[in-house]
């Protein structure tokens, strides 16, 4: 871990949106502290912007498969009801949430290239 801690923190929390660090921003605080975690893993090659927009892709990408489980559990307790309008909402959900963590995965890759850029 560099030892400008307090500005990697900032830096990354900065390029997190106010949704995402109200969700999630405790979470990329305890990564940020902890030794050898997947934000510290990725900071060498992304820097901590590109770090921690890979780290809210990751969690972007858990309510996406939590949906995609919801969805089977409509169909399989709806019985003779049409599950319909339910699983089209679900599948909307899973399809944004995937492709805002597809999308941040993507910003994560920019920061990358322009940190390295930098160096």
């Amino acid at each position: 871990m560099p030892d400008d801690h307090k500005e990697i923190e900032r830096a990354a929390l900065n390029s997190l949106t106010r949704l995402e660090r109200r969700l999630w921003g405790a979470a990329v605080r305890t990564q940020i502290g902890t030794k050898g975690s997947r934000f510290w893993r990725n900071y060498d090659h992304l820097g901590p912007v590109g770090a921690a927009k890979l780290v809210v892709g990751r969690y972007w990408l858990g309510p996406a498969a939590l949906m995609v489980i919801l969805i089977y559990v409509v169909v399989a307790l709806s019985g003779q009801n049409d599950p319909t309008p339910a699983v089209v909402f679900l599948v909307t959900l899973s399809v944004l949430f995937a492709m805002v963590g597809l999308l941040r995965a993507v910003g994560a890759a920019r920061a990358g290239r322009a940190f390295r850029e930098e160096r």
